[in-house]
């Protein structure tokens, strides 16, 4: 079960404030699988090409590091929330592509 970030919503009906539920994204697998599917094809594909370059720098520091499909696959939240921003172009990337 993800934990939940609580935050104050912008005011109903009768200016009461609402509070309203946020996934948290970097520690979530499920919130991010959600917002990966909002993904574009374009996004989507810069959305992996980050995430193997996540991986080229993770195998290049480490050469003992588990197989490239491996560590593609388990991508922490996090990770995929960085390369999720990087594809809406909310993060600079890091690759020179």
């Amino acid at each position: 079960m993800c934990s939940l970030i609580r935050g104050f919503a912008p005011y109903d009906e009768d200016k009461q404030p609402t509070i309203q539920c946020i996934p948290d994204y970097p520690i979530c697998l499920n919130a991010m699988a959600t917002a990966e599917a909002t993904l574009t094809d374009y996004e989507h594909r810069v959305f992996t090409d980050e995430l193997r370059h996540q991986v080229d720098l993770e195998v290049a520091e480490n050469p003992d590091a588990p197989t490239k499909d491996r560590l593609y696959q388990s991508r922490s939240p996090l990770q995929r929330l960085r390369a999720f921003l990087v594809a809406k172009r909310r993060l600079p990337s890091q690759s020179n592509y």
